[in-house]
Parts: C-alpha cells; sequence; structure tokens
C-alpha cells in the first residue's frame, strides 16, 4: 500500500514540475503592438460631446465642449464666461497618435488653445504643450466629461 501511496505522489510530483516548464514558444509583443491591441482608439465609445470649464487669467473662466465625430472630425467651442462673453469655434480634423491613446485637434490656432488631448474612458484630459498630463492643484479643472455618445 505505501509503494503505491509513493508511486502516486512520485507521478504528481513529476506532473506538477514538467507543468511549471516554460514554454519556448510563446509570442513576444514588443510595447507597440501591445497598445494596437487594445486602446482608446479601438476599445472606447470616444465619439460624443465632452464639456468643461477650464480656469482662466481674466475672466471667472473658459466654458470648452468639443464634440468628436466617428469620421475624424471635431468642433471645439470656447466662450469665455463673464464680460463680454467671448466665443471662438473652430473645425476640423483630428488625429491619434501611434498608440492610439492622444488626439491631436488639426486646423485650430495652436497659439490661442491647446490642441493636444489624451481619449479616457468618458473624459478627455487636456494635455500641455508637450503632450504631458497638466498636473498639480487646478488638474481636475483640464478633464472634460463626456455628455453625448454617438454610435456608429
Amino acid at each position: 500500500m505505501k509503494k503505491i501511496i509513493l508511486s502516486v505522489m512520485a507521478a504528481c510530483l513529476f506532473l506538477g514540475v514538467s507543468a511549471c516548464k516554460q514554454n519556448n514558444t510563446t509570442e513576444k509583443f514588443d510595447e507597440h503592438s501591445i497598445a494596437t491591441y487594445h486602446n482608446s482608439q479601438n476599445s472606447l465609445d470616444w465619439a460624443g460631446v465632452y464639456r468643461g470649464i477650464i480656469p482662466a487669467a481674466d475672466t471667472p473662466g473658459i466654458k470648452i465642449e468639443i464634440t468628436l465625430n466617428w469620421d475624424g472630425t471635431f468642433v471645439a467651442v470656447y466662450e469665455y464666461i463673464g464680460g463680454d462673453s467671448i466665443t471662438f469655434k473652430y473645425s476640423g480634423r483630428f488625429t491619434w497618435d501611434a498608440n492610439g491613446r492622444t488626439i491631436t485637434l488639426e486646423d485650430m490656432d495652436k497659439s490661442k488653445f491647446p490642441v493636444h488631448y489624451q481619449v479616457g474612458e468618458g473624459v478627455l484630459f487636456q494635455l500641455d504643450l508637450q503632450g504631458n498630463r497638466i498636473t498639480g492643484n487646478l488638474a481636475d479643472k483640464y478633464i472634460f466629461k463626456q455628455e453625448a455618445w454617438f454610435t456608429k
């Protein structure tokens, strides 16, 4: 009886060790190929209307509404709050970066308004001039919430 139990234990140990052996045929992915499998561009319902209010130096703020369409076009409206309530409206095309995470609004006056945004789940993060997320005490003011969704 002891021989049977020892034989069964040895077989289980052998099977356990051989199951842990590495398989040398696993696929290898580089960063770019991983990004193309799951990213904002191909995994999120990003088309829609995003709204927020960013701080401004000489007014209570700037209301922003950015509409992203499935066909790669956008409409961006910037309205200065208070006083004369000046409004700027831009439309054009936007492009995705190679990783499918951030967009650039083309045909915009880059000296007046930001053109780079990171696309998240139901949000747009305004990026700084170097393409980085804005940090600090006011960082949450540069996040626009998606308030309407468009279906394909």
